[in-house]
């Protein structure tokens, strides 16, 4: 891995972001040479402070075509990170959702395409299945439920596309709920994981939106940059704009994850509350995983298989 990045310029919207963030760490560990296009909307600057020394920050919004323009030339690689995250307040802004996740997008893919970038990797989410009770594959319908998922979806289109006309490498990582260092426990929309914790650490109440037995399936922050990594590094006939769920393949409900959180709580003090489901929430969410672990784990022997979330 380390040969194929070393001396690669690279760019990571949504660099100073949750996972953006260690997409950039890992890079720079590689010793590529990274640029970091973040509007600090929901990102960080202390997310790269250990980084940013080694990278190019550039604080503007994908949704103006000439920074995508100007901040895409001679780079080798896109991972495209930047993108309006929640799914509750996409129900809220549609428009806005719409604006960054699709325009941004398409801003991003076409700035690449006219300055000839070779591999470009796309963020996308389980939120392009909608509501489903079963195990979601990649070759299933897509049925948003909310606007963030509909807007994940057609930039997986916008990214076939390219690589259908314009012959622009490009590949899709659907995630499933990520967790992990750096994960913003605040405000309302913050992430489950990482909103139990913080309420368990300052013996707060939990809320749960829902009757709790929701499912979903957690996957380590580590384990989502790497597989950023090795994707971007993937032969041309599977960079065509397909899809791959990035997840474990196991689910649990929110009490189970609760109880695996007081693990690391003896003294938390349990007090749970109960609101309404949220709009745009899906009941289940797990993976399969068998393509991604067919077609790149097994051509890549360094990447370890995901395992069941652990705190």
């Amino acid at each position: 891995m380390e040969q194929f990045y070393r001396g690669k310029n690279v760019l990571v919207t949504g660099g100073c972001g949750f996972i953006g963030s260690h997409i950039a760490e890992k890079l720079v560990d590689l010793g590529a040479h990274v640029t970091i296009l973040d509007d600090l909307s929901t990102g960080f600057l202390h997310n790269i402070e250990s980084i940013k020394n080694k990278v190019t920050l550039i604080i503007a919004s994908i949704t103006d075509p000439n920074i995508c323009k100007n901040t895409t030339k001679n780079k080798d690689i896109i991972f495209h990170l930047a993108a309006f995250i929640s799914v509750p307040q996409s129900v809220e802004e549609p428009l806005v959702c719409h604006n960054v996740n699709i325009n941004g997008t398409l801003n991003l893919l076409e700035a690449a395409r006219i300055n000839n970038v070779q591999r470009f990797v796309f963020s996308s989410s389980s939120a392009v299945y909608g509501s489903t009770n079963d195990i979601a594959k990649e070759t299933d319908p897509c049925i948003p439920t909310s606007p963030y998922g509909m807007s994940k979806r057609v930039g997986e289109l916008y990214c076939q596309q390219y690589a259908q006309h314009y012959g622009l490498k490009t590949i899709c990582l659907r995630y499933f709920n990520v967790y992990g260092p750096r994960q913003d426990p605040n405000g309302p929309y913050a992430a489950v994981v990482a909103k139990f914790t913080y309420q368990m650490k300052h013996n707060l109440p939990i809320t749960i939106f829902g009757d709790g037995k929701q499912t979903r399936d957690f996957i380590p922050v580590t384990d989502v940059a790497n597989a950023n990594l090795q994707c971007g590094m993937l032969n041309a006939d599977l960079m065509n704009g397909q899809p791959f769920n990035i997840a474990t393949g196991q689910s649990i409900n929110l009490f189970e994850l609760i109880e695996l959180l007081k693990q690391q709580f003896p003294n938390y003090t349990e007090q749970i509350l109960f609101g309404p489901p949220r709009p745009g929430d899906t009941k289940d969410s797990q993976a399969d995983c068998s393509k991604y672990f067919s077609l790149i784990l097994g051509k890549m022997v360094n990447l370890e298989p995901y395992k069941k979330l652990q705190t």
